[in-house]
């Protein structure tokens, strides 16, 4: 560039100017999650660019981390209500240049539907209580839950603590059986849950309770013969008598005592 004054006076200079119409790459994939909150990460290729998250038509600045991918952080963002929610991410690198990517963010935070109600196949009589017949000898008894529409191969169910995956076989029969260890008389109370893709808890309808109970009720007590006078054992002429019959005693037990009283 030369400049002349009113004298004639001449004077130069040179500059350099750079011509950039490149355009930063800037991406975002499509998320779903729980976290109402989330934080968002993405590429870009230009560690100079400054980034811009919209989400519903709101700005939030995020951070380009200078490594090929740019973080909007956790909790930055407020609380989201489930369902889909449109998120736009602009890239400006200095020289102005543009560039935008669009996705859908979807907030779930809804259970699916993984397992239902609990039964206990072997409370033949549905009484809540476990004898010594229906319970067996091995020291457990099954626990059913229904599975759920939304339950599919390799669903997790956690039983009692113990997890359960689901089975082709299982998905045929429609629910998942849990062999629960009995650890002595009492009541037994099962527990079901599972976890949905999105880390969303579902439980069974409600927790069952049996009560294991083996040991015979205390009904009857001692025989005693009361005609055996000297209770020797010998019924002799005179204690037996004339009719050809004697008596014999049977001793209440405690429980036979309480439910006559």
């Amino acid at each position: 560039m030369t400049a002349t004054d009113a004298a004639g006076n001449a004077g130069t200079d040179t500059a350099v100017v750079t011509i950039d119409t490149s355009v930063p790459v800037v991406s975002l994939d499509d998320l779903t999650t729980n976290d109402t909150t989330p934080a968002l990460t993405g590429v870009i290729n230009d560690p100079t660019a400054t980034v811009v998250v919209n989400v519903d038509g709101v700005d939030y600045p995020a951070v380009n981390n200078g490594d090929g991918t740019w973080t909007l952080a956790d909790n930055t963002l407020p609380a989201l209500i489930d369902g889909p929610h449109t998120v736009t991410v602009t890239a400006t690198d200095p020289a102005g240049n543009t560039a935008t990517d669009t996705a859908t963010l979807t907030i779930d935070t809804v259970p699916a539907d993984l397992i239902g109600a609990i039964t206990i196949p072997e409370d033949l009589n549905g009484d809540g209580i476990l004898n010594a017949d229906e319970l067996g000898t091995d020291g457990t008894f099954n626990a059913q839950g229904a599975l759920g529409p939304d339950a599919i191969d390799d669903t997790v169910v956690n039983v009692n603590g113990t997890n359960y995956t689901v089975t082709a076989a299982d998905l045929a029969n429609g629910f998942i059986t849990a062999a629960i260890p009995v650890t002595g008389e009492g009541p037994v109370t099962i527990h079901a849950e599972a976890v949905d893709a999105q880390g969303n808890l579902d439980v069974a309808d409600a927790d069952v309770t049996v009560t294991v109970d083996t040991l015979p009720a205390d009904l009857i007590g001692a025989i005693t013969i009361p005609e055996d006078l000297n209770g020797d054992g010998i019924l002799n002429a005179d204690e037996l008598g004339t009719d050809g019959t004697f008596n014999a005693q049977v001793a209440l037990g405690l429980m036979q005592s309480m439910a006559q009283w």
